[in-house]
């Protein structure tokens, strides 16, 4: 919900990111957008961004229990507790490794749909979705930008 209810910051942000110079500062950001294409600009991606949250969350709080069990188990009971702060972040980031797996194809929907130029690719989800898989190679669709996730997402 919290990265949805943002979309129109980051839908600055993102293009303040792909087109440096474009925008000076966040709030030219707001005012260039809305001007060029409107104030509904401003929350394109919202989709993408509340299926990509949600199926990233979902993978990332089941698995964290599970790999907490798991890496517990394979420690033995001493060694779980002695080294609980280790064995937590070990299981955070390893959910968080398959849970990027989920968000990635979202993800990448979504920042194509926020940062492209008006007009030229679609802006509503079922489109969007189905130009990135029709073109997959591409864009590199639907895992191009794993890397990336991982390394802003596990640390």
């Amino acid at each position: 919900m919290t990265h949805t209810l943002v979309t129109p910051l980051d839908v600055v942000k993102c293009n303040m990111q792909a087109n440096p110079g474009r925008f000076t500062n966040v709030f030219s950001g707001f005012s260039g957008i809305a001007r060029e294409e409107g104030m509904a600009a401003l929350l394109k991606g919202w989709v993408p961004t509340a299926l990509g949250y949600h199926a990233q969350g979902a993978v990332k709080f089941g698995f964290n229990e599970f790999f907490k069990d798991e890496y517990a188990n394979m420690l033995g009971e001493e060694a779980s507790i002695k080294y609980r702060a280790f064995v937590w972040a070990g299981a955070s980031a390893t959910a968080e490794f398959f849970a990027d797996l989920a968000l990635c194809p979202f993800e990448m929907i979504k920042v194509r749909v926020q940062t492209s130029d008006a007009g030229t690719f679609p802006t509503e989800f079922g489109a969007a979705f189905k130009e990135m898989k029709t073109n997959a190679r591409e864009y590199g669709w639907p895992l191009g930008s794993i890397v990336p996730l991982w390394t802003r997402q596990i640390p």
